[in-house]
């Protein structure tokens, strides 16, 4: 099938969309528009807009009627927006306009397991739904995003040269392979934001702390994140810190970050996440301490109001310590950020057994790292050891790559995190990625002693870790020191 073959449709709500359209005509389609928020636009400004687009041979409805009859055979639509719920709203108004052998592609946010039940729902109906992560925001909508379709296979491989020319590139490889079936795109863009999540705080966290304890000004923030643009510092969320913080606010002449309130929204989809590495037993605590900081960032009055209640010393940084100290900045951002990756890898490769996705984890970090938010020098390192590790389904912190950025950067990430402890300095990302990894190496756990309080309470029983095999339970009635075990 070749471009004219095609009738792509694209619904959306704003520049995401329209970038998006960009592309698709760009790279030889004739796309069709409906931007639902054209209608709220000043005269002039709609009139240029649609103008713009129609230079371009890409035709511009007003309406769900004239959209859909714009499009004849082999319709793909797709549905794309920042705002998550988007896609419910225009699913529930062009369900009457779906048809037999249609192609749905929802780049929202959805939750992966309502993903999988509309894929089961329109497959009923001979119509394919593919929940579509993406990934690197407007930019890459006109340039080439990270793209993460999941839902029927076949229905993939007939569009895959769309997708092919909407997706950034790896090298040479597009950066939109087929993730799996049902809602698993949609989980491994629920893992990439997971990720930025606990990426963006780590940030905020170092960034926190050098303004305090070295009092930086946002110059000399700039300059340090400057130099951080090589080695395994080297990341786009990092870049973009910098370039913020280089920015003057029109209104009041200030840096623009002093002017921003520190009260945060945050998406469901990292509630997801969590929720979901709790039903699966895996530990994600990087990744849960930035989500419940965003839910500390909520309580601004609370917060202002016990500010004065608690005091604690701030200890400067002397000025002989301070190239030091920068460098203990540097090395506790590598140590979060690894882990990071090593948490949202973790629950992706138990999510893999458990759902039975038959998920390639070395193509989906191939596909994070050709244009998402959380591409990196760390993230690359993940690729390496990935594409190392063949089938192996092991934790990547025990992969080569990884294993050594650790034993560079803890010791320091750990002086770093003491100084700002004393300091009654807030580094909860950081403090619970030391944990990750003092937890993960740690053998024994001082946790035996939970099983004996469990068999003493509730007669649960214990496993013994000397040669007799089986589960035990202790005879605590016996009035003698030496109490004997008894098999179950």
């Amino acid at each position: 099938m070749n471009n004219e073959e095609y009738c792509v449709g694209v619904l959306t709500d704003g520049n995401l969309g329209t970038n998006l359209t960009y592309r698709l005509a760009s790279a030889g389609y004739t796309p069709t528009i409906f931007n639902t928020n054209i209608i709220n636009t000043e005269r002039i400004k709609g009139q240029r807009y649609v103008a713009e687009l129609e230079n371009m041979g890409i035709s511009t409805c007003l309406d769900y009627d004239s959209f859909f009859l714009s499009l004849k055979e082999n319709r793909v639509i797709f549905i794309i927006s920042n705002n998550q719920i988007f896609s419910k709203y225009v699913l529930r108004e062009i369900d009457k306009y779906i048809d037999a052998g249609d192609i749905v592609v929802d780049m929202c946010d959805v939750n992966y397991d309502i993903a999988s039940k509309r894929c089961e729902a329109y497959k009923e109906r001979n119509v394919s739904y593919l929940a579509t992560g993406f990934s690197g925001g407007e930019y890459a909508a006109l340039h080439g995003a990270s793209l993460m379709p999941g839902g029927p296979r076949k229905a993939y491989d007939s569009i895959r040269p769309i997708f092919e020319a909407l997706s950034a590139k790896y090298g040479t490889v597009p950066c939109c392979e087929y993730i799996g079936p049902d809602g698993a795109g949609m989980y491994v863009k629920m893992i990439h934001n997971g990720i930025e999540y606990a990426i963006i705080q780590t940030i905020c966290e170092v960034i926190g702390a050098l303004k305090k304890l070295l009092d930086c000004d946002n110059e000399d923030i700039c300059d340090i994140l400057k130099e951080w643009e090589t080695g395994d510092t080297d990341s786009y969320l990092v870049d973009l810190a910098r370039y913020i913080h280089s920015k003057i606010d029109a209104h009041t002449n200030q840096p623009i970050v002093e002017v921003a309130s520190d009260k945060v929204e945050y998406s469901d989809s990292v509630k997801w996440l969590c929720a979901n590495a709790l039903e699966l037993s895996v530990p994600v605590p990087t990744i849960h301490a930035a989500l419940e900081q965003r839910f500390f960032s909520g309580m601004k009055n609370d917060r202002v109001s016990a500010s004065n209640l608690f005091k604690t010393a701030i200890i400067p940084v002397r000025d002989v310590e301070r190239g030091s100290f920068i460098e203990m900045a540097k090395a506790a951002y590598c140590i979060t950020a690894l882990c990071a990756y090593v948490e949202g890898f973790a629950l992706l490769n138990k999510a893999n057994s458990v759902y039975m996705w038959d998920l390639n984890l070395e193509s989906i970090a191939k596909m994070f790292e050709g244009s998402s938010f959380i591409k990196s020098r760390i993230l690359r390192h993940a690729v390496d050891a990935l594409t190392k590790a063949g089938k192996s389904t092991s934790n990547l912190i025990k992969r080569g790559g990884y294993s050594s950025v650790i034993n560079r950067y803890l010791p320091e990430a750990r002086m770093f995190a003491n100084i700002c402890i004393e300091s009654g300095i807030s580094v909860a990302a950081l403090l619970n990625a030391v944990n990750y990894i003092d937890t993960y190496r740690l053998s024994p756990m001082p946790t035996g002693l939970i099983s004996l309080i469990r068999d003493h309470i509730e007669d649960t029983g214990y496993v013994r870790n000397d040669e007799l095999i089986g589960t035990y339970t202790v005879d605590w009635e016996n009035p003698d020191n030496i109490v004997k075990s008894f098999k179950k």
